[in-house]
């Protein structure tokens, strides 16, 4: 299948992009548009006016004034086009083409801090594609090293990014450390949604979660309307599954397996595939009715020694 811009977070496939304002809320394709529209405009504008105004201060030699400064601009918006190509690949499963895109980013002559920063996040991403979680862990830290304080929405995502490749690679207090230093949750609904996912598949690698019924009911109703949520609902089921909710459980997975993403999931999150196999092949519900009924024979032991312990001390009373 190929990529295309979805029209809401709601609607996009796993292999589509979207749209992110600075809040880090899903925009429509229309306003993508709109600005990027403005941006070519604005570009031959600027050209037009340098152009002039170099002609009539050097007369024709001045137009070269404004050739360079509009292939400059035209150089940084084939930039942004390349990596939104390099985006399209890696979520068609070319990640080989993926990579080499970004790579030329990354690596070129002349490119912006921001682009570049943008592009080694892209190679972060490619990394998670072939499970190597140590290259993700290095491309994300030369990200962020380029974004510094920046508080950009990608700057912010990359951010996340840190988190789940420190959660991987198994540094689970460091990753808990960098989870906390990003603060509550976000409110645009992609970053609340990467939030989600990288808090949970956290807990998940840790082996416990420590979030309320109310919680999950509430991010659940939320994921079950995201056609590209997965990963956050398998972990929705793990976390349904540690409370004793056989029934939530059960329909989580379902889903999650309806929705399966491959590589999207099964390379950046093997442990978690492993888990919903393991699932698949002992239900839910077996589980937890054999972890109730290994619990209730705990109990049973531990009341029949508190008996026998009681017995023993009213015989020697006697």
């Amino acid at each position: 299948m190929t990529s295309q811009l979805a029209d809401s977070l709601e609607a996009a496939r796993p292999e589509d992009l979207v749209h992110i304002d600075r809040e880090g809320r899903v925009r429509s394709p229309a306003r993508y548009r709109a600005i990027t529209g403005v941006y070519w405009v604005t570009l031959l504008g600027l050209t037009g006016i340098e152009g002039y105004l170099g002609y009539l201060l050097f007369g024709a030699p001045g137009l070269s004034l404004g050739i360079v400064i509009g292939g400059a601009l035209a150089w940084v918006g084939s930039r942004h086009v390349l990596l939104r190509r390099s985006s399209t690949a890696a979520l068609s499963g070319e990640v080989d083409v993926a990579e080499a895109m970004a790579e030329r980013v990354a690596k070129g002559w002349l490119v912006p801090r921001s682009l570049r920063a943008i592009a080694y996040g892209r190679l972060a991403f490619c990394a998670s594609l072939r499970g190597d979680p140590d290259a993700m862990l290095r491309h994300t830290r030369e990200s962020l090293r380029l974004w510094g304080k920046s508080g950009n929405v990608v700057a912010r995502i990359t951010r996340y990014g840190e988190v789940f490749a420190l959660t991987r690679m198994g540094t689970l207090d460091t990753a808990t450390d960098k989870l906390e230093m990003l603060g509550p949750e976000p409110t645009g609904d992609y970053l609340r949604l990467t939030h989600w996912t990288t808090e949970l598949f956290l807990a998940f690698r840790k082996g416990a979660h420590e979030l309320d019924e109310d919680v999950l009911h509430e991010r659940a109703k939320h994921a079950l309307g995201i056609t590209s949520a997965s990963p956050l609902l398998a972990l929705l089921a793990w976390a349904f599954e540690q409370n004793g909710d056989a029934d939530m459980a059960e329909l989580l997975m379902d889903e999650a397996r309806d929705r399966h993403p491959g590589d999207l999931l099964s390379k950046r999150m093997p442990e978690l595939q492993r888990w919903m196999d393991g699932a698949e092949a002992e239900p839910v519900r077996a589980r937890v009715e054999i972890e109730e009924a290994e619990d209730r024979m705990e109990d049973q032991a531990e009341d029949s020694v508190d008996e026998e312990m009681s017995g023993l001390k009213k015989k020697r009373g006697a």
